[in-house]
């Protein structure tokens, strides 16, 4: 019978740690992902209603959140809400 020596027995004991660990870390790494479905990004362009020019630094905000942000040069924004969220749209202009 061959007897295994101290650094064989360590290795052995490291990986059945290790194993051990990722299966009780296994449910809690599970539950941090995402569900896709829930949320979606938003964007668009928004636009002046009298000659259709980009709106630049227009706040979007999810409704009762700190989501949000600002339009660009462009006019475009980019959001990220669950559905059934409202997006609200404010703007300082001259």
């Amino acid at each position: 019978m061959m007897r295994k020596t101290f650094f064989e027995k360590r290795t052995t004991f490291c990986l059945w740690r290790i194993a051990l660990v990722a299966l009780l870390l296994l449910p809690a790494i599970s539950s941090l992902r995402a569900n896709p479905s829930q949320s979606k990004t938003v964007s668009g362009v928004v636009t002046s209603a009298t000659d259709g020019e980009p709106l630049i630094g227009v706040s979007v905000q999810v409704k009762e959140t700190s989501t949000g942000g600002i339009t660009d040069l462009d006019g475009r924004y980019s959001v990220a809400a669950q559905e059934g969220q409202t997006l609200v749209f404010s703007y300082i202009g001259y």
